[in-house]
């Protein structure tokens, strides 16, 4: 992650509304979606690489087979992380897509391009809660404080996107609001399918891999 994005990321968290007028400049979609591409990509290399270690490890203090299912739970780790990234990329176009019409119906007026920059530069701070992940493993208050900092972060980013959208495409901040929550809820809806999906998908690959004699 070189300065620029250093520099990118403070302007969003701190002065999101003096970014986004700046964002205008941007051609395309071009500089947000390899900003979304490096920011993403950092924590989800992060993570899978410390899910193989922990598997490794726990592999080498245990014998039989509750070291082959660490083993075993390491590479369903790498699969899934894999998986939610890659997902994470193609999620953001379909996002702007659904935001892009909502926008349109309440009176915006610019292209997709400049919503995909406000769907994409507002999720920043989920991106930070996903480099922040491990924090989930430490005892007794991993889970609740990352699950803290997780709400924090997703209704900053609620805001960044209202911000956004009202900057890029001259809305008010309430026609911009009424915009992204109804994306929100409908992507909520989408969400629950993706997690049924998902999970469908983890339980194939577990019965799959303790067919093949990993477990």
């Amino acid at each position: 992650m070189n300065a620029r994005i250093l520099l990118k990321i403070s302007s969003i968290l701190l002065t999101p509304s003096k970014f986004f007028a700046s964002a205008k400049k941007e051609k395309g979609i071009g500089d947000a979606f390899k900003y979304y591409f490096s920011i993403s990509l950092i924590p989800a290399i992060a993570t899978t690489l410390l899910a193989l270690i922990l598997g490794l490890a726990m592999s080498s203090l245990y014998q039989g087979a509750l070291g082959e299912t660490a083993v075993a739970g390491s590479i369903i780790n790498i699969v899934v992380f894999g998986f939610v990234w890659i997902t994470g990329i193609v999620w953001r176009f379909i996002a702007a897509g659904m935001l892009h019409a909502f926008a349109k119906i309440l009176g915006a007026k610019n292209y997709y391009s400049e919503t995909y920059k406000a769907v994409v530069y507002s999720n920043t701070p989920h991106q930070i809660t996903a480099l922040l992940f491990p924090i989930m493993w430490i005892p007794a208050i991993g889970s609740m404080v990352w699950l803290l900092i997780w709400t924090i972060c997703g209704f900053y980013a609620l805001y960044l996107s209202i911000v956004g959208m009202s900057v890029l495409h001259n809305m008010s901040m309430g026609k911009a609001a009424g915009a992204v929550l109804l994306t929100a809820c409908t992507g909520l809806a989408v969400g629950f399918f993706v997690f049924i999906a998902i999970a469908g998908f983890i339980t194939g690959f577990i019965e799959a891999t303790t067919n093949s004699g990993y477990v």
